[in-house]
Order: C-alpha cells, then structure tokens, then sequence
C-alpha cells in the first residue's frame, strides 16, 4: 500500500452513495419511576354532615343578605318571594 493512505480508484462504478446502516442501539436499564406523591387523607364519615350543615348555613346568611341589599336598592320590594 502507498503511504499516503488514498484509497484505489475503480475502473467503473455508479455514482451511489453508500449504504446507510442505522446506528447499533444500546441497551441500557430503564429508571425506576418517580416515587408517589403522599396520599391526602380521607375526610371521615362523621364529620360529612357538619360541612354539609355549615355550608348551607353561610349559603342562607349570604341569600338574607343578597335580600336585604336588593330591598335597600329598590330592586325587591319586601321579602323574598320564595318560601324555603
């Protein structure tokens, strides 16, 4: 071989480009998943129908009120026109 390493050049040959063969994969371990977040605490049972009494107490405090501004403004006349 010559020293200065140029490959020999072909008596014929078609102008292709070579074949490109894809790059060889490799294998690595997967990670393991981020870890959980911490799970809220489940509301117990008992404590249920309190919330459910005190938000229909602040909804009636707010509907007293709604009416009580809307009689000061003159939007409603008296009280409100439904019976609960």
């Amino acid at each position: 071989m010559s020293e200065d390493m140029t490959p020999e050049t072909e008596p014929e040959c078609g102008l292709v480009p070579p074949i490109r063969r894809p790059p060889t994969a490799v294998a690595a371990a997967a990670s393991p998943p981020p870890p959980r977040p911490p799970m809220l605490p489940r509301m117990p049972r008992s404590s249920v129908p309190f919330i459910g009494a005190m938000v229909e107490r602040v909804l009636d405090t707010l509907d007293l009120l709604g009416d009580t501004i809307a009689s000061a403004a003159g939007i409603r006349s008296g009280a409100s026109t439904r019976d609960a």
